[in-house]
């Protein structure tokens, strides 16, 4: 036989036609749409896992500084030598177990949902004091004064133009409109992780005042 006679095989194969090419990349097309929203859905979920896990550390760290300090909680208050210094300037140290007055503000006090905000194609006010993510319930700073720990919030993931909330700041923070409430992954406007001054944490929506501190 002629070597360069094509055997029956080799003269039935064929490449694909348009049409079916276009058929698969329609099909892998559909595939793809679909398990976005759940990639999406399960990012979510485990910014709001390490956002839990964040305020938990800061709940534990608050406890240990209170021990520290006869039941006082972290807050802010003026130096010696002048000049402020804020809450999260001690937590950090009790967080990281490093002193923090170079840098106050390191990764444990930002919020995941700041961290990946282009993702969601969301504004959000990455906030004021050095970029915290956090707020501190100016109710929780005394623990030997909260009548109800249960039902009083201790930090939350999300704050105003002031890290440390009292009623009139947190109403603000709360307002429609507010560029500075955060849009927590999953939620909607005004939801929020908040962990209590008993350690319990919950996922708050639309909450007021009342909601947080009895």
């Amino acid at each position: 036989m002629n070597k360069n006679t094509p055997s029956l095989a080799q003269s039935e194969t064929r490449g694909f036609t348009l049409l079916e090419l276009l058929v698969v990349i329609a099909i892998i097309g559909i595939i793809v749409s679909l398990m976005i929203p759940a990639l999406h859905m399960a990012k979510q979920r485990a910014m709001r896992t390490k956002c839990a896990s964040k305020l938990r550390q800061m709940y534990a760290a608050n406890t240990t500084y209170s021990g520290d300090h006869g039941g006082q909680g972290v807050y802010n208050y003026t130096a010696s030598g002048g000049g402020t210094v804020y809450w999260f300037q001690d937590l950090g140290s009790y967080l990281t177990g490093r002193d923090t007055d170079a840098e106050p503000c390191g990764p444990e006090l930002r919020c995941p949902a700041g961290e990946a905000n282009s993702l969601f194609g969301e504004e959000y006010n990455e906030g004021t004091w050095e970029s915290v993510d956090y707020g501190l319930m100016e109710v929780a700073l005394i623990f030997n004064g909260v009548e109800d720990p249960k039902r009083t919030a201790m930090f939350l993931d999300t704050h105003g133009d002031d890290a440390l909330m009292d009623e009139p700041t947190f109403t603000t923070m709360m307002s429609s409109g507010s560029a500075n409430v955060l849009r927590h992954p999953g939620g909607t406007i005004g939801s929020m992780n908040v962990v209590f001054c008993d350690g319990h944490l919950e996922m708050i929506l639309d909450a007021t005042y009342e909601d947080l501190v009895p």
